[in-house]
């Protein structure tokens, strides 16, 4: 999903509009439930760290890098924007598709399995998975289980180098 969401920031203080958009992603990417008017915690140090830089250096040019979360083969990409510098600012967020987890899906792999190729290429355990999946240990070994029968291998390491392999991203070199 390519869409902007708004957020602005009115005099740096706790006046914060938020569209109903924004809320389910920082509630999805942060760990602590966000309501319409307050922002999780490290966004906010985020936020006033890149501001600190602009009003210390009026000079300074008003962009900075944005700030990317990833999560399940998405990544969240915050942007501020100073439009009045003490006065106005704008925090534009976009959701992302990973383009490995995208070409993972190529391998005729369902998509939960691409999620859990996605986890384990990342070097995640399978507790991990599970939890980021939100799913128990016994399906994550399951959907393994199909990973590695559908590119006709035994362990995760094969079945990384296999999916790289096929997908273009690794190329056997001939041994001399």
């Amino acid at each position: 999903m390519n869409t902007f969401i708004l957020i602005r920031l009115i005099g740096f203080s706790s006046s914060v509009f938020v569209t109903p958009q924004a809320v389910v992603w920082l509630e999805s990417y942060f760990s602590k439930p966000t309501c319409s008017l307050q922002l999780p915690d490290h966004l906010w140090s985020w936020v006033k760290h890149q501001v600190t830089g602009f009003t210390k250096n009026p000079d300074l040019p008003k962009a900075c890098l944005p700030l990317r979360i990833e999560q399940a083969g998405k990544q969240l990409v915050i942007r501020l924007v100073v439009e009045q510098p003490r006065v106005q600012y704008l925090l534009l967020l976009e959701e992302q598709t990973l383009p490995l987890l995208n070409s993972l899906e190529l391998l005729g792999l369902s998509q939960r399995e691409t999620e859990v190729l996605f986890c384990v290429m990342q070097g995640r355990d399978n507790k991990a998975i599970a939890l980021q999946l939100s799913v128990h240990k016994s399906t994550v070994r399951k959907h393994l289980e199909s990973i590695y029968c559908k590119l006709g291998v035994q362990s995760r390491t094969e079945a990384i180098a296999q999916a790289l392999e096929k997908l273009g991203f690794l190329h056997s070199l001939p041994l001399s």
